[in-house]
């Protein structure tokens, strides 16, 4: 066993970028660059998720469409008449 004199203060972790608070506010309201990417790279992701969600009803859409569904700011080309 050693000395008492011998151990030593384990030192606190190293304050980085991601544990540097915890809370949502301190990543919304951050200045660090890093966080900042890592908010960006997170919003893009979500935000192309929910455009092909979009596109795919849109083309679900279309594909059971009938004369009588077309969608409105579409020109309907199965039919000779015209949407009023």
């Amino acid at each position: 066993m050693k000395p008492i004199e011998s151990f030593e203060v384990p030192l606190p972790p190293k304050v980085n970028y991601i544990n540097a608070k915890y809370g949502l506010k301190s990543w919304l309201l951050t200045k660090d660059h890093k966080r900042i990417a890592l908010l960006y790279l997170g919003s893009i992701t979500f935000f192309f998720f929910i455009g092909g969600i979009y596109a795919l009803m849109i083309r679900l859409k279309l594909l059971t469409a009938t004369p009588r569904t077309c969608i409105s700011f579409l020109a309907c080309t199965a039919t000779s008449e015209r949407p009023s």
